[in-house]
């Protein structure tokens, strides 16, 4: 089958004539490219290291039996095996004992709201009994001043004291005459 058709990537060519047919120039067909391209794709598949390369792939092989067919994974996966046991075991337990746990984890909430509500309300008290506004700091400031004004006047009479010691016997004098 000869087709006529223009092939922009083909190289360059011109028609030669020669004898009684002119000779048209072509371009491989089909066939003739897939051809090539086994052709080199062999040729690439021939230079590899083939033997250096299934002896690998069969060290691989035999290193992956050997790690799936060990009793390192066999133990493994008992081990696995136990422990999801185990998990199912928690996981009854937790279901039939989490509802009187979270009853009473709910009796201790309210509990603590309670004890917290009267908290407040002590403290609440204790501010207005003990607060600054309260008669008991008016109180409390006026019997701080007393006793402030007191020790004044013990301080004083120490000094006195500490001046006049006869005066512990003779009391106080009016200038010093008697």
């Amino acid at each position: 089958m000869v087709a006529f058709d223009f092939f922009p990537d083909a190289p360059p060519a011109e028609i030669i004539k020669k004898g009684k047919y002119p000779e048209l120039p072509s371009v491989p067909g089909d066939l003739q490219g897939i051809m090539r391209s086994v052709t080199t794709l062999m040729d690439k598949v021939a230079k590899l290291p083939l033997d250096q390369l299934m002896a690998h792939a069969d060290e691989m092989l035999s290193g992956a039996s050997k790690l799936v067919n060990g009793p390192e994974l066999t133990q493994a996966l008992k081990s696995l095996n136990d422990a999801l046991g185990s998990l199912r075991v928690l996981a009854r337990t937790m279901n039939v004992d989490a509802g009187p746990l979270i009853a009473a984890l709910k009796g201790a909430a309210v509990a603590g709201q309670a004890a917290l509500t009267q908290a407040t309300t002590t403290l609440s008290s204790a501010d207005k009994t003990l607060g600054s506004n309260s008669q008991f700091s008016r109180d409390l400031t006026s019997l701080m001043s007393q006793l402030k004004d007191a020790g004044r006047s013990i301080r004083v009479l120490t000094d006195y004291l500490d001046q006049h010691p006869e005066a512990l016997l003779r009391g106080k004098t009016d200038g010093g005459s008697q």
